[in-house]
Parts: C-alpha cells; structure tokens; sequence
C-alpha cells in the first residue's frame, strides 16, 4: 500500500513539473516573438496605437517628441497631411532649420526622422482621403518672392 502511495506521488510530481517546464517554455516562446517582432510596423499603426485627438499625430512610439518639436511652431495637423521617406523629412525639417527659425534638433534628430519615415511615408497615403500624392517639390513652381 505504501509503495503505491510512493508511485502515485512520484507520478504526481512528474506530471506537475512537465507542466512547468511546458508554461516555461511557452512563456519563452512568446517573450522571443514579441523581442523578435518588436521592430516590425502594425498594417494599420493608427488603428493599432490610436490617434492623439488633440494633434492628430498617431501615438505610436516618439509620437510625444514629434508633437513637442512640430506644434512649437505650426499645428501637428501639417505633419499628419504629408509624407515621406527619411531623406524628405530630414530635407523638410532642414529647410525649416535654414528658412523658418527652427532650431536645431541636435540629439533628436533620429528619434523625429524614426517616427516620421515609419509612420508618414508615402505607403501610409489614404488615397479615400487625399486626392493624390504630394507633388515633388522640384516640380512645384516658385514662391512669391523667389526666383
């Protein structure tokens, strides 16, 4: 009678530490695939991190520095109505540095070109929205005053 108290324990035992080493290995499962995932852009950000009411800036991550940085000087509805890849935003913010007063965004240049670049580039354009893509700027005419 002993011995089979003893077996059922052992049995027991065995049973409860598979199922540990199982819920430990799913949970390292799911922590590498998020790790793994991390870097990659939801379908659809604005429905996926939602839309900031006050700005209209998509609050995915640096969406906060954006705002700070872009609504000193004009409203974040501007940031929301164009698009680009990194080299037209940098090209974009530079224009502002050398022509509107803005100043130099120093040490967060890439955090504003990061969140710019991914989630306003030209992919993300709802064409139901706007009528067309934005025209290059080399084929846009001249503002008053430049020739």
């Amino acid at each position: 009678m002993r011995k089979a108290m003893c077996d059922n324990s052992t049995q027991n035992n065995k049973r409860s530490y598979r199922k540990d080493i199982m819920r430990a290995a799913l949970v390292c499962s799911l922590l590498t695939s998020m790790l793994v995932h991390a870097d990659e852009v939801p379908d659809n950000p604005k429905a996926f991190y939602g839309v900031d009411k006050s700005s209209g800036l998509i609050m995915a991550p640096g969406w906060e520095l954006v705002k700070g940085q872009c609504n000193a000087c004009h409203t974040s509805l501007i940031v929301a109505q164009n698009s680009g890849t990194r080299e037209q935003w940098r090209e974009t913010i530079q224009w502002m540095v050398d022509t509107q007063g803005l100043w130099d965004l120093s040490d967060t240049w890439d955090p504003v070109l990061d969140y710019l670049s991914t989630y306003y580039q030209d992919k993300g354009i709802d064409m139901n929205k706007y009528r067309r893509k934005p025209i290059d700027s080399a084929l846009m005419p001249p503002m008053p005053g430049e020739q």
